[in-house]
């Protein structure tokens, strides 16, 4: 297979996966959260969100890895200034990492406890699955915006469209 058509086969899939996670990770904002939030009974919502987040935490990372190892890939290959685009789509992917082990996963670990409501109170489990999804959102934008970068790239090849 030759240079060119292994970097539009990463490029078409960084892009690709970029947009499935920000698709994932904005349904979440936009449905889901909502929808447990207006559940009354504590426990009931917390169950509910423990099941949503770890069925995302299934692919969500995968997709991510997914979409920064092709787009800087594409990178590497790009003979052209469009080149930069792919890393920075692939740069803003990088960035979700570090922001959700080190934002989001404190207090995950502790939601996902069996018994976080007998320590922790009905109030903190309530408001920190709120603030989780308000944290969501950031990954939401991000994800969002790596989405925008890649199809920008992919627009200006020109050779796709």
């Amino acid at each position: 297979m030759e240079k060119g058509m292994v970097g539009d086969i990463c490029a078409v899939t960084s892009t690709v996966f970029a947009g499935m996670f920000a698709g994932g990770a904005l349904g979440s904002n936009v449905f889901t959260m909502p929808a447990l939030m207006k559940i009354k009974d504590t426990s009931a919502m917390r169950t509910g969100w423990k099941h949503h987040f770890l069925d995302g935490s299934r692919y969500m990372p995968r997709l991510a890895l997914a979409s920064i190892v092709a787009g800087s890939i594409a990178c590497y290959l790009d003979d052209t200034d469009n080149k930069y685009y792919w890393l920075a789509g692939a740069g803003t992917m990088f960035s979700l990492i570090p922001y959700t082990m080190f934002v989001i996963i404190p207090d995950v670990n502790i939601l996902l406890k069996d018994d976080v409501i007998e320590q922790r109170g009905e109030e903190w489990v309530r408001t920190n699955v709120d603030k989780w999804g308000k944290r969501h959102l950031v990954r939401s934008a991000v994800s969002s915006a790596a989405f925008g970068t890649y199809l920008f790239a992919l627009l200006r090849r020109k050779s796709y469209f």
